[in-house]
């Protein structure tokens, strides 16, 4: 695996004292069409979310663990190596049944710049593991919490799209036990 994350592996040998350097492989792997035709499997596995039915996913981008099934070492080469090109594209359904998009959420989105698209997904993904985990998942990336006065009208929650240079936060409410995702 090193071969493809890095663009150098080193190591010693077995029995020998020198050190071995093997470059990256000078190769990319086009799984794009798969992940993309399975995108809601492969979100929900890398988010470490459970997934019903995955027989249509080939057998060596997944691998069992305790009656579990997660993405191989390979599935997370693959879908790595292509969630930001995927992300980019557009805003996608949410990957949980416990989150959907408020009405003109999709559509401010949609008006951000791709790199801002690829974060706003991801964080999506960290919303929908937080739902599902019953708040047991929430890294400082999303920091999804309960807004303290009125900043938002209809909003009872906060979560951040991203905090690097014009920080964004996105806001929300629950109906129900589902929530809804606001701009």
């Amino acid at each position: 695996m090193a071969m493809f994350y890095a663009d150098e592996t080193v190591y010693v040998f077995e029995t020998g004292q020198a050190l071995l350097r093997i470059p990256r492989v000078p190769i990319s792997m086009n799984a794009e069409d798969t992940v993309r035709r399975h995108l809601n499997i492969f979100r929900r596995l890398a988010s470490g979310l459970e997934i019903a039915d995955t027989l249509t996913i080939p057998e060596t981008l997944l691998m069992q663990l305790d009656n579990k099934v997660t993405l191989s070492p390979w599935g997370d080469l693959v879908w790595e190596q292509t969630k930001d090109r995927i992300y980019a594209k557009q805003l996608y359904s949410p990957p949980s049944t416990k989150l959907r998009f408020g009405k003109k959420f999709q559509d401010n989105i949609l008006k951000l710049p791709p790199e801002r698209l690829v974060q706003v997904n991801e964080r999506m993904d960290q919303l929908a593991r937080y739902l599902e985990t019953n708040g047991h998942y929430n890294p400082r990336s999303l920091d999804f919490k309960k807004l303290r006065g009125p900043v938002a009208p209809l909003s009872t929650h906060e979560m951040d799209a991203w905090s690097d240079q014009d920080a964004k936060r996105l806001f929300g409410h629950y109906e129900e036990d589902i929530f809804v995702a606001l701009w």
